[in-house]
């Protein structure tokens, strides 16, 4: 999608914090963390110096949701990302109601929450401000509903992924705010350790009003089953390192599919996708994947939807800062060693620039990042960035209708 007003961007996810009470292994927050300092070394969060510690100002919230932006016809702002718990920003209910404030006919807001912060009082007050953006349901195309990511039905099995995030408390928080007439989701990650209470999770959700129901998040992804026809080793594990309250171990996700798909279903129409080369390597089979599929742009040119960073950043998805900055480099870094030496370092801050500055008036927006997608990752302009092609390749878009996630 090539931007040419800010009127164009139609979806918007922010990351307001990247502070968070929880210590998910598999989250992008504790990457690189230590037992002493489980929390990645790379963000400035509230137990550093950093301005605000490490929640995005008023200001730039307002940056990044211009009234001539929320006004207009923009369908939905998901308050999520790749760090922070959206409730933890001191401002976050401030946020909701300049959003209500200025919305147009269309908005609705969407969020991800671990739901154990704050009391259920603060859910009912926040359920009260969430049904006013269903005020015009002749628009609504999408839902207007808050995820509550709830690994488990007692404390016990919830502390082995969601660790620092009490069962029983976010669960009256969820419960709290579902009662008072709150739309809500159950999000479930599969693993070993939790699978067996899947079908008991599903009757607790009805039971509790979770009118979203429960889903089972996406495990498997294209590289997985890559990874079993090369070498018949696939599968997504985690490792959880020790930290002061939690001992290290291995978490095995499971892939649950929908209508009864088995992983060989998967498997072999990954073959048929992705023509997969049995005598080659995992690695070989990757990097032809990654230099061949086709990209279609699922943020921008299907959805219309950009990401705002807690650091003023914006990029074209969530996937950019999660695959090339705050400490993660991917097999390939066309970003790192080509593209972040062809920008000036602000080039897409809102500490900087307006909006649509950024996104109608970059290069990065305006041409060079779909000129890559017709280059492969060895290109000297440029070049395909690995995020675009296991992210969006249009063989793992193919497949992924064996996996996402389970609606129960």
């Amino acid at each position: 999608m090539i931007y040419n007003n800010v009127n164009d961007v139609k979806r918007i996810m922010i990351d307001i914090t990247n502070n968070c009470q929880a210590l998910c292994p598999g989250c992008q927050r504790t990457r690189g963390g230590t037992k002493e300092h489980p929390v990645n070394p790379t963000l400035t969060t509230g137990q550093r110096d950093w301005p605000l510690g490490g929640n995005m100002s008023f200001d730039i919230f307002k940056k990044a949701l211009p009234v001539e932006l929320i006004s207009g016809d923009m369908e939905q702002v998901q308050f999520n990302g790749n760090f922070g718990e959206p409730t933890f920003h001191p401002q976050f209910k401030e946020f909701v109601q300049y959003l209500y404030d200025n919305k147009g006919p269309r908005l609705i807001i969407k969020m991800s929450t671990n739901g154990g912060l704050h009391t259920p009082e603060w859910w009912v007050d926040f359920a009260e401000m969430h049904k006013k953006f269903n005020e015009y349901p002749k628009h609504r195309s999408i839902t207007n509903i808050i995820t509550f990511a709830i690994d488990g039905i007692d404390d016990e099995t919830q502390q082995k992924y969601r660790r620092g995030v009490n069962y029983d408390k976010a669960m009256a928080n969820a419960r709290a705010f579902a009662d008072a007439g709150g739309n809500a989701e159950w999000q479930f990650i599969a693993f070993k350790h939790n699978e067996h209470q899947i079908e008991e999770a599903k009757k607790l959700a009805k039971e509790y009003g979770f009118s979203g129901g429960l889903s089972t998040s996406r495990t498997r992804s294209v590289f997985n089953a890559i990874d079993d026809i090369s070498r018949r080793e696939g599968k997504r594990q985690i490792e959880a390192n020790e930290t002061k309250k939690h001992q290290e171990e291995i978490l095995i996700q499971t892939d649950k599919l929908p209508n009864n798909q088995s992983n060989e279903d998967m498997i072999n129409l990954v073959k048929k996708a992705v023509h997969v080369d049995k005598s080659k390597t995992f690695t070989e089979n990757i990097d032809n994947y990654v230099d061949t599929t086709e990209i279609i742009c699922d943020w921008g040119d299907n959805k219309r939807e950009i990401m705002v960073e807690h650091d003023g950043t914006v990029w074209q998805c969530c996937f950019f800062v999660g695959s090339y900055s705050y400490g993660h480099t991917p097999p390939d870094n066309s970003w790192r060693d080509y593209y972040v030496k062809k920008y000036l370092p602000d080039f897409n801050s809102l500490h900087s620039h307006t909006l649509e500055e950024i996104i109608c008036e970059s290069d990065l927006w305006k041409k060079d990042l779909h000129e890559s997608w017709k280059n492969t990752t060895k290109a000297t302009v440029n070049p395909r960035l690995w995020m675009c092609s296991t992210h969006c390749g249009k063989h793992r878009r193919d497949v992924e209708q064996y996996t996402i996630g389970a609606k129960h």
